[in-house]
């Protein structure tokens, strides 16, 4: 789960079906349910850019922009390795740090989603 705290709303990553649902903190409705990839595992909410990061246990990083409270598109659906998991998201530089299974690696057990990710674009920086 992630919190807005401005708009109020929170964020919920459901893995069955595969969701993230938006609940009004004020009322509990539900203001909306965006598709996402399987397997969620973390949800971050970067309330600069205002946007949501679904870490999926299926590979995939869901990109989520917040148009306004109530409405949200689906910027992209990055891959990564199978099976990673999230550590945490660094507010202050915009990084996205995750580990991933010791198979899918070289040198570690975690790998860094650079700032170029968080901004939009697909790069993945590793170290």
């Amino acid at each position: 789960m992630a919190l807005d705290e401005a708009n109020h709303r929170l964020f919920v990553g459901c893995r069955l079906p595969s969701k993230l649902v938006v609940l009004n903190t004020d009322s509990g409705d539900v203001v909306a349910k965006i598709d996402i990839s399987g397997d969620r595992d973390d949800i971050f909410y970067d309330a600069k850019r205002h946007r949501i990061y679904a870490i999926c246990g299926a590979g995939k990083i869901d990109v989520i922009d917040q148009i306004d409270p109530n409405t949200y598109k689906s910027l992209n659906h990055d891959r990564y390795a199978d099976g990673a998991r999230a550590r945490t998201f660094v507010f202050g530089t915009r990084r996205l740090i995750r580990s991933c299974p010791a198979s899918r690696l070289t040198t570690s057990g975690s790998s860094l989603l650079s700032n170029q990710m968080i901004r939009g674009s697909s790069a993945l920086k590793y170290g």
